[in-house]
C-alpha cells in the first residue's frame, strides 16, 4: 500500500469537559489568588493529538498517511482506530513505561477553553529518525507541534532526503532556539500557523511582520471566523471561512485545514486552491464535538465547497475522496 504523506507530531488522548456559560465571567474580578471551582455541564473522551487529527482528515479524502510519533502503554485501542482509517502506525514507537499523551480541555461555548497537556511519551520522539526508515514513495511530510528538538531533526531529515514538507510549531515555538526556529521555517514548503501564534513567532525571532513574509516561502495564517490569508510571491489573498451548519467544537480545526492543503499539494493544484479545500474540511470539523468525530462525502464536499465560493475549479473533482 502507498503511503504519500507522513505526518509528525503528537497522538494524544483528549479530556473535553464542557461549561455552558461563559467562562471569562469566572476572570472578571481576579485578584492575585487563582482559586475557581468549575462544575461542567458534559464530558467526552476522544481520540487526538496533532499528528492523530491530521492523519485523520487525510484518511476522510482516501489518502493514506503513515505517522511518525511516539504513544503509551495503552495505544492498543488508539491503534486499532488508526486502522480502521488507512493510517499505518509502524513508525510509530510505543514507550512501555508511559500513558499516552494526554489533553484535559475546559471550554464553553464561547470558544474560551483552558487545556492542560500532559506531553508523556512525546519527548521520545526525538529518538526516532527518518534515516532508518524506508522513506520510498513519501512525496510531503507535514510537521505539526511535538517536541521541539523532534520537529527539528524532522525538517532536517527532510531538506536531506528532498520531501517538501508543511510546517506548524505552533504551541511550542517559543521553546525554539531562535536560529532553529528560522531554519525550519525558511525551508518550509508552507508555514502555516494561526495569527496569534504568528504574532508569537515575530516576537520570538524580533522580526517585523513584513520581514518575515520576505524570508518564508509561503505563509498560511488562520484567523478562525474570519478565514486565512495566504501570502505569497508579495501578494496576499484572503480566504474566506467555509460556513459550516453549527460549531460544537473547534479544537483539530487547524489541523483539518493542513490535511487539506496537502492534499490539494498532493494533487499539484494552484495554493490558493489548496488553501479553500482546508478551509472545507475545517467546516466539517468544528460540527461534532471531539476532533475525529466528523465525515462527509465527496457529494457534500463539493457541495459545500460550490456554496461557499464563487468560482469552482473542475480539478477539486479529481481528488480522491471517500464516498
Amino acid at each position: 500500500m502507498n503511503f504519500p504523506i507522513i505526518v509528525i507530531g503528537t497522538i494524544t488522548i483528549d479530556n473535553i469537559f464542557k461549561h455552558e456559560e461563559n467562562i471569562m465571567q469566572y476572570f472578571n474580578n481576579m485578584k492575585s489568588d487563582l482559586k475557581i471551582n468549575f462544575v461542567a455541564d458534559s464530558y467526552k473522551k476522544y481520540f487526538g493529538g496533532t499528528a492523530s487529527n491530521v492523519a485523520y482528515n487525510l484518511s476522510l479524502l482516501n489518502v493514506n498517511s503513515k505517522i511518525i510519533a511516539s504513544a503509551g502503554n495503552d495505544f492498543f485501542e488508539f491503534k486499532s482506530f488508526f486502522s480502521n482509517h488507512n493510517i499505518n502506525t509502524d513508525w510509530v514507537e510505543e514507550v512501555k513505561n508511559e500513558t499516552t499523551s494526554t489533553c484535559v480541555i475546559f471550554c464553553d461555548g464561547n470558544d474560551n477553553h483552558i487545556d492542560v497537556f500532559y506531553p508523556g511519551p512525546m519527548y521520545n520522539d526525538r529518538n526516532l529518525s527518518l534515516y532508518e526508515k524506508n522513506i520510498e514513495g513519501i512525496l510531503l511530510a507535514i510537521i505539526t507541534p511535538t517536541d521541539v528538538q523532534s520537529m527539528t531533526m524532522r525538517c532536517k531529515e527532510c531538506i536531506y532526503f528532498n520531501i517538501p514538507y508543511i510546517f506548524d510549531p505552533g504551541l511550542f515555538l517559543e521553546n525554539f532556539d531562535v536560529n532553529d526556529l528560522m531554519f525550519c521555517c525558511k525551508n518550509a514548503n508552507i508555514l502555516i500557523m494561526n495569527e496569534k501564534e504568528f504574532d508569537r513567532l515575530l516576537k520570538h525571532t524580533n522580526l517585523q511582520f513584513n520581514e518575515a513574509l520576505n524570508l518564508y516561502s509561503k505563509v498560511i495564517i488562520t484567523k478562525g471566523e474570519s478565514g486565512s490569508t495566504l501570502f505569497y510571491n508579495k501578494e496576499s489573498m484572503n480566504i474566506p471561512v467555509v460556513k459550516p451548519t453549527r460549531i460544537y467544537d473547534t479544537v483539530g480545526a487547524g489541523d483539518a485545514y493542513k490535511a487539506g492543503l496537502a492534499v490539494g499539494l498532493l494533487n499539484h493544484l494552484p495554493i490558493e486552491e489548496c488553501c479553500k479545500i482546508g478551509s472545507t474540511i475545517s467546516s466539517f470539523e468544528v460540527e461534532s464535538y471531539g476532533s475525529m468525530n466528523h465525515t462527509f462525502t465527496k457529494k457534500i464536499f463539493i457541495e459545500r465547497y460550490k456554496e461557499n465560493f464563487n468560482e469552482y475549479d473542475s480539478n477539486i473533482e479529481s481528488i480522491f475522496f471517500a464516498d
